[in-house]
């Protein structure tokens, strides 16, 4: 979510950005490539992340920002063998960036970043073991 235009600073103002993922697959492969079983397995994540930039520059020509990315997921995992594995959903971990400087020049743009993960633990798990 951060590589394209990585050096630049959030445009001023508030934005939001979603990110949906869906991964999925339906077979189980072994260490030479062979299906060993099939198997239901997907994975959602929802990021929503949230950006505020200041307008005017505050330290030495950059643009102050802040921004948050809170993650909902699910996950469910079931095997033709052993039946429901594992699953659960709900808050995932998240990314704050707190401190975002942003300096642009006509041909550079450079960000510098303080950043953290806030892990809200794990999510809630359903098993049948």
């Amino acid at each position: 979510m951060n590589a394209t235009n990585s050096g630049s600073a959030p445009a001023p103002g508030l934005t939001y950005l979603n990110l949906f993922i869906f991964y999925s697959r339906d077979e189980s492969r072994g260490a030479d490539g062979d299906v060993v079983g099939t198997i239901s397995n997907s994975v959602i994540y929802d990021l929503n992340t949230f950006y505020w930039a200041t307008r005017k520059p505050i330290l030495a020509g950059a643009r102050f920002a802040t921004s948050a990315t809170v993650a909902l997921a699910n996950n469910s995992l079931t095997t033709e063998t052993n039946g429901a594995v594992s699953g659960g959903g709900g808050y995932a971990d998240s990314y704050i960036q707190p401190v975002i400087l942003g300096w642009e020049k006509p041909r550079v743009r450079i960000k510098a970043v303080y950043a953290f993960l806030a892990p809200h633990g794990p999510i809630h798990r359903r098993s049948a073991h």
